[in-house]
């Protein structure tokens, strides 16, 4: 139907009937309603996963004491502020580590289940789904 050719979206429709896009199988209807079940498993998980994370992430290791203010402190001791600074660095050290221990562990976690076993479920469904279905289209 082109521009201008004078044919109307009725006329078009009326020579091309609809496609009838007929109902799967029983089997085929379980298939996909198995896969929608197992698809929103995955996302829970995967949710469940990132507020694993976040809890991780978000949670950092406490803050050391800091040392009493002494009369050597209030007059710039060299050493009491070395200290200071030391303890600081130390802490910073421990939240790079424990931030990077948390991503290790969500990796981890989005390895085993994810893709070890929902990834490679989800794929066999719909092998099943579209490959039935391919069949009965070629009867």
């Amino acid at each position: 139907m082109a521009a201008g050719d004078g044919t109307s979206a009725l006329t078009v429709l009326s020579e091309n009937p609809p496609v009838r896009v007929a109902r799967g199988t029983y089997l085929q209807q379980e298939g996909i309603k198995l896969f929608s079940r197992v698809l929103l498993l995955t996302a829970a998980v995967m949710a469940l996963l990132f507020v694993a994370l976040g809890r991780e992430l978000f949670v950092a290791p406490a803050l050391p004491a800091p040392p009493a203010l002494s009369p050597a402190f209030q007059r710039g001791d060299t050493a009491v502020v070395a200290r200071l600074t030391a303890e600081l660095r130390a802490w910073s050290e421990l939240s790079s580590a424990h931030q990077r221990a948390a991503w290790d562990h969500f990796a981890l976690g989005v390895k085993e289940v994810v893709v070890s076993i929902l990834l490679p479920l989800l794929t066999g469904i719909l092998g099943y789904i579209f490959g039935t279905r391919s069949q009965d289209a070629d009867e």
